[in-house]
């Protein structure tokens, strides 16, 4: 009894007082890390049901975040940098901060994040001076953030929550919106099916935990069976790999299939590279090049008016800044 109001107290207490717990907490056998999660998403209920009470609470802080580093390198800019992001930028708002992400800044202009979205604290709390702000750094590289198997349930809590963090968080800077309003103003009008699927390095080295990637006869299949219910018009592609571009396009005719412009990379093994982000197409500004085609791809999957596609980063992102597609098939295969 007496630990379950330890528990229930530990649960409700200032984060100040309960960051200073977990020896206490450990010694009394009372796990610290169950309780900051259920702390956490309290914290996510209470952002989400009153999101401008939260965050001008945030604001009388008086303290920003600084985010410098990542799970990983992020040598270009992904679906794994733009989730890991995500994931600390809850844990700055949780521990009562404005997030600041400046991973990679001062590596060759290199800030992906303002590369492409607005600070958060632009999108957010632009009308606040906090030049009198107290920085404080992030003392973690990563925490709770969407996973693959979140795509598989997307009516749930947790990727309502996710998909209401995108909403308001990663807000695209000028540059970047209008990159992706003049791309998708240049593919026809009509109803239009998402079609993702993953190739090249993912498939050759079956990343363990990661999720397994259908075959073009079960994509296919699911694609007629969703053209056949809904009468699509065109099927906007979004792949990193030519070759299934190409066999798609010998499926259902050219003049159905859509994609952006953008570069592939079927070719990466051919210089001794294992990973895609290895190879190099000699184009100047190369690496933000790639992660505006990249990210541009997801936009407009996002927009389209149903998907069909594997489980990877991309769906995950995709479906993240949907609003809602009329039909949602994710393939699910388990994973490597």
């Amino acid at each position: 009894m007496v630990k379950r109001i330890i528990s229930w107290l530990t649960r409700r207490i200032p984060e100040s007082l309960f960051s200073k717990s977990e020896k206490i907490l450990t010694g009394l056998k009372i796990n610290y890390f169950e309780i900051e999660r259920q702390r956490a998403f309290l914290f996510a209920e209470k952002l989400q049901n009153d999101f401008e009470k939260t965050v001008s609470e945030i604001a009388k802080n008086k303290r920003i975040m600084v985010i410098s580093k990542g799970e990983y390198s992020y040598a270009c800019f992904n679906a794994a940098y733009l989730s890991n992001m995500l994931g600390l930028m809850f844990y700055a708002l949780y521990k009562g901060c404005i997030p600041r992400i400046t991973v990679n800044e001062g590596k060759e202009n290199c800030n992906q994040w303002e590369w492409y979205f607005l600070q958060p604290q632009d999108a957010v709390w632009g009308d606040v001076d906090t030049s009198d702000f107290k920085i404080v750094q992030c003392d973690k590289n990563n925490w709770y953030c969407p996973g693959f198997s979140d795509a598989f349930h997307i009516n749930d809590t947790s990727f309502q929550f996710w998909n209401f963090m995108f909403m308001k968080f990663v807000i695209l800077n000028k540059r970047t919106e209008q990159y992706f309003e003049q791309e998708w103003k240049g593919l026809p009008e009509g109803k239009k099916l998402a079609v993702l699927i993953r190739g090249t390095d993912y498939v050759a080295l079956k990343p363990k935990g990661h999720p397994r990637q259908p075959n073009m006869e079960e994509l296919l299949a699911e694609v007629d069976r969703k053209c056949s219910e809904k009468k699509y018009q065109y099927l906007y592609i979004a792949t990193e790999e030519k070759r299934l571009f190409d066999l798609i396009c010998d499926h259902y005719g050219e003049n159905m299939v859509l994609a952006n412009k953008r570069t592939y990379y079927d070719a990466y093994w051919s210089n001794g590279c294992q990973l895609i982000g290895e190879i190099s197409f000699q184009r100047e500004n190369e690496v933000f090049l790639r992660g505006i085609e990249y990210l541009s791809s997801l936009f407009i999957v996002s927009r389209c008016d149903g998907f069909v596609g594997s489980n990877c980063g991309g769906t995950l992102v995709a479906l993240l800044l949907a609003h809602k597609h009329e039909d949602t098939v994710v393939i699910n295969k388990g994973f490597y």
